[in-house]
Order: structure tokens, then sequence, then C-alpha cells
């Protein structure tokens, strides 16, 4: 009986630090599990801010290609604009060019037409003195011979 007594004891001092041994490591398993759901829910909050953002820059993302897309197309505008503008430009700079050598060939012409007519006006007017010693020599001589 001794024996059983003695393990008895034994056993019940074994037990109780067993006991123990489990309740602290049933602690130690709630603290973990504790801390993991704690860990869970920091992480399921930070996923959630971490998807706000995403959609936030995506959002923001859209309206900068938005932005782009129509800035592009205006661009575009302006650039088949000034292309339309050059190629008239181009063509009234021709057509003007055009002109100017019409005109000048025109104010050549007439510069040379008034040339010869001041030619044939100084000739003409060589003549008209000639005619007129002509005629009043004549005058003379007729005068002359009627004395």
């Amino acid at each position: 009986m001794r024996t059983a007594k003695a393990i008895g004891k034994k056993g019940s001092g074994l037990c109780s630090r067993t006991s123990i041994i489990l309740y602290i490591l049933i602690l130690v398993l709630v603290y973990i599990v504790a801390t993991m759901s704690l860990a869970a829910s920091s992480a399921k909050k930070r996923i959630a801010i971490l998807e706000k953002e995403k959609l936030e820059l995506a959002a923001a993302h859209d309206e900068d290609h938005q932005a782009h897309s129509e800035d592009h197309k205006a661009l575009s505008v302006e650039q088949k604009k000034r292309e339309a503008d050059k190629v008239f430009l181009a063509s009234q700079s021709e057509q003007l060019a055009a002109d100017l050598e019409v005109k000048t060939k025109a104010l050549k012409t007439a510069k040379s037409a008034q040339d010869k007519l001041k030619e044939q006006l100084d000739i003409t007017k060589q003549k008209a003195e000639e005619l007129k010693k002509l005629a009043k020599e004549a005058v003379e001589k007729a005068k002359a011979d009627e004395k």
C-alpha cells in the first residue's frame, strides 16, 4: 500500500505540474491566437487601405490618361490647323510672288516705254527746233525776197 500511496502522491504531484504546464501552454496558445487574430485584423485593415489607395490611384491614372488624351487631341487639332495655315500661307506667298513678278515685268515694260517716249520726245523737240529755225530762215528769206 505504501507504494500505492507513494505512487498516488507522486502521481498527484505530477498531475499538478502537468496541469500547470498545460495551463501555461494553453495561455501561450491563447496569446498566440489572439496576437494572430489581431495581426490578421490589422492586415485586413491595411489591405482595405491599400485597396482604397489602389482604386484612388487607378481613378487618378484614368483622369490623367483622359486629360492626356484630350491634350493630345487638342494638340493634334492645333497641329492640323497650323499645317493648314502653313499651306495657306505658302499658297498666298506663291501668289504674291507671282503677282510681284507680273507687276515687276509690267513696271519694267512701262519704264522701257517711258524711256522710248522720252527719246522720241527729245527727237521731236530737236526736229521742232530745226523746223523753227528753218521756218525762221524761210520767213527771213521771204522778207528779204520781198524787199
